[in-house]
């Protein structure tokens, strides 16, 4: 039941998104920071938003962080929703 409601809110956001002007990239649940890495520089991206409901963000934005650092990729955002 959770999966189906964040995807449904996903969509939702998305659909906002889009409304506004604004492409989304949606590259699905549970990717590893370097999955979620690599796809934002091969999509030149602004901004890369993470919706977490577990807690682990606490790890995940330290390592895309640290990726992103390390491969001197800058001008990218990271903005988190969680619960």
């Amino acid at each position: 039941m959770w999966m189906n409601l964040l995807q449904g809110c996903l969509s939702i956001i998305a659909r906002a998104l889009r409304d506004a002007g604004m492409e989304v990239i949606y590259t699905g649940l549970r990717q590893t920071p370097e999955q979620i890495v690599e796809a934002a520089i091969q999509e030149d991206v602004d901004v890369v938003a993470l919706s977490i409901l577990s807690g682990t963000h606490n790890t995940l934005f330290p390592k895309i962080t640290k990726l992103l650092k390390g491969l001197e990729i800058k001008g990218i955002e990271i903005v988190e929703g969680k619960k």
